[in-house]
């Protein structure tokens, strides 16, 4: 869900950009109304890379993957042909180095993880003495544009867009080693099918790329995806309804629908002999696109019917310009470029559009929708777009986040059906007109040109610029507290040569007391948020106790592992403690201490208020404390 390259783009606009923004300006969140109690509730924060003076080069895409304390992500460099690797913001050196080709806006521009992505290492040995393994869990797709020789304007033109699936070994991509010709009948997945086509343009490439999961033609399972969207470069055929052009289909203003290896499913919408493949359209999920920047499958629709969305920049005569969109596909759609852009209402007659293929009765299979929203004022060029989670709040859970060229980010609530956006006022027929006041949707301004804007693994929002650099990080302003309000250790615990060893338990209850739903995934996660200690007092010859967390019922097998935890919302957990003092230990009394100590930095929760993260505490103010009184959670070991 990537956006396509943007050098050719930059040379016509930097000059727009440059009078624009401010080389030291920072982005803000913006107020959406005067009235200052009513804001986004968003914070904004740079993403500062390490080690100082780390820079990103022309970065035209971003992916996050891994557990989300770690923060790992890989950046595309466009022009630079680099795959960075940062890890807790480190620079942790390139994954991969590419060389392309960056004729305006051609380049490295594409980047998707498989859906079943697992970032666990793939060991390979170096130099390779058998082949690695390959399998969806580490398969990452690539998007660039290469060029076997110098100089943009130099015949003949050969430059070459590929869409690649490499292997993640844990610090580097690799090329994936199931591809054709020459697969391995033991290998248990299927190869990959490269995709190549010559790029003769270079304005309106495309090249972006995304996964999803879709239903499978069976109704039964849900299988990968993969959507590849190529600009029209600038041609005037078919693909852009022209229905006097004559020739075969070229692939140009098109998305394709391909499975895991990069072949042709068979439930695409233009595929009408089932196992045969040869056709053009076959590949076809969309068509009718200029110049498509964006591109994410909406993970809040219905698996039934995933959605696909795209932003799109057109043209159009300078006297007459068509707007640029923000796009939903579904199988068929028909974009309407060159004949239709934009909300169009009542639909021409007669029909202006061609049909790739007729259905039964000779009803089109392809249908024009009018697109969720556009923009009449072609200075925003709207570019990447994502889906906020979690960690941007309520308000804005599953609303759509979209970049644009203007260095604005702007968010729209999506309706029910997740089919269209929510507008209000002036943008109620979805077109933002060049006086229109933009403030409802309006997030962020002075981002500079943004190139991508990607979902954290936690549900934030990041923004990445292409002249500045930067990534920036917008998550909610609403107050994050968890805080332990109760803890119970066994006072006195017995022992004797008889009975050397006793299970008893501990009780601690986990609190929300912040205004934003909590979520912990995965048993090893909750242990290590709880940081429980136990340790003697004094010197002792019993063993440190053990201790084994107690699932909570509603997290046992067939359940996942995900707490929930709702604003004053408790948990309560009990801790199974074996407590043991092997023969020939001496008689006496040993004392132990338990001690919780929350760490939701360990596993990427964010806890504003530290000072009710520890058990025991003493009561203070409104914090009525953890433990009796807040003294010592003791436990005395009689040996007898």
């Amino acid at each position: 869900m990537r956006f396509g390259g943007f050098g050719g783009w930059l040379a016509l606009c930097g000059a727009f950009w440059a009078a624009t923004a401010t080389a030291n300006a920072q982005p803000v969140i913006v107020d959406p109304d005067p009235d200052p109690a009513v804001d986004w509730d968003l914070r904004l924060e740079p993403v500062v890379l390490e080690p100082p003076g780390t820079r990103l080069a022309s970065p035209s895409a971003l992916v996050f993957f891994g557990p989300r304390a770690d923060e790992e992500f890989l950046v595309l460099e466009k022009d630079t042909g680099k795959v960075r690797h940062f890890k807790h913001r480190v620079d942790q050196g390139d994954a991969l180095d590419l060389a392309v080709d960056t004729c305006g806006e051609r380049g490295l521009v594409g980047i998707a993880l498989h859906p079943s992505f697992d970032p666990t290492p793939t060991p390979v040995t170096d130099p390779p003495t058998v082949r690695p393994p390959s399998q969806p869990q580490d398969w990452v797709y690539l998007s660039y544009h290469s060029r076997a020789s110098d100089g943009c304007d130099v015949p003949p033109v050969n430059t070459v867009l590929h869409v690649e699936r490499y292997v993640w070994t844990g610090t580097a991509l690799v090329p994936d080693p199931l591809v054709e010709p020459d697969p391995n009948p033991l290998d248990e997945f299927e190869p990959f099918v490269p995709f190549e086509r010559s790029v003769d343009a270079t304005t309106a490439v495309g090249g972006t790329i995304a996964t999803g999961l879709d239903q499978s033609p069976d109704l039964v399972t849900f299988v990968p995806r993969l959507y590849l969207a190529i600009g029209s470069l600038e041609r005037d055929g078919q693909l852009q309804n022209n229905e006097l052009a004559v020739g075969p289909l070229d692939d140009t203003g098109v998305i394709l629908r391909l499975d895991e290896n990069g072949e042709t499913p068979n439930d695409n919408p233009f595929d009408d002999d089932v196992g045969d493949h040869t056709d053009p359209e076959d590949r076809y999920f969309a068509y009718g696109v200029r110049n498509p920047r964006g591109l994410a499958v909406d993970p809040f629709s219905s698996l039934q019917n995933r959605t696909l969305w795209f932003t799109e920049l057109s043209d159009g005569e300078p006297e007459v310009p068509m707007p640029d969109e923000i796009g939903l596909a579904f199988a068929g759609t028909n974009g309407g470029y060159r004949a239709l852009q934009g909300r169009v209402t009542p639909l021409p007659v007669p029909y202006p559009l061609v049909d790739l293929d007729l259905g039964a009765g000779g009803t089109p299979v392809s249908t024009y929708l009018n697109p969720p929203f556009s923009f009449e004022d072609k200075g925003v060029e709207p570019t990447g777009l994502a889906f906020g989670g979690r960690e941007v709040g309520p308000r804005h859970l599953g609303s759509l986040f979209v970049g644009g060229g203007d260095g604005r980010l702007f968010r729209y609530a999506i309706n029910a059906p997740r089919s269209g956006v929510v507008l209000s006022d002036t943008l109620t027929d979805t077109v933002a007109a060049a006086a229109d006041d933009l403030t409802q949707i309006l997030v962020g301004e002075g981002f500079g040109a943004i190139s991508d804007v990607e979902t954290g693994l936690d549900g934030s929002i990041y923004v990445l610029g292409m002249d500045s650099g930067a990534i920036h990080h917008v998550f909610t302003d609403s107050v994050r507290d968890l805080a332990l309000s109760r803890a119970k250790v066994p006072p006195r615990i017995s022992l004797s040569a008889k009975k050397p060893k006793v299970s008893k338990r501990i009780r601690v209850t986990l609190e929300n007391r912040g205004e934003v739903a909590e979520r912990i995934v995965g048993r090893d996660n909750l242990v290590s948020l709880l940081g429980l200690e136990i340790s003697a007092l004094s010197p002792a010859d019993c063993a440190v106790p053990t201790a084994t967390l107690i699932d909570p019922k509603f997290v046992r097998p067939p359940f996942p592992y995900i707490i929930g935890l709702k604003p004053k919302g408790k948990l309560k957990l009990s801790i199974d403690v074996e407590w043991e003092c092997a023969s020939p230990s001496p008689q006496g009394t040993f004392d132990f201490e338990t001690r919780f100590d929350l760490n939701g930095a360990v596993i990427g929760i964010v806890d504003e208020n530290l000072d009710n993260d520890v058990c025991p505490r003493a009561a203070s103010g409104d914090d009525k404390g953890c433990g009796k009184l807040g003294a010592p959670l003791q436990t005395d070991v009689v040996r007898k």
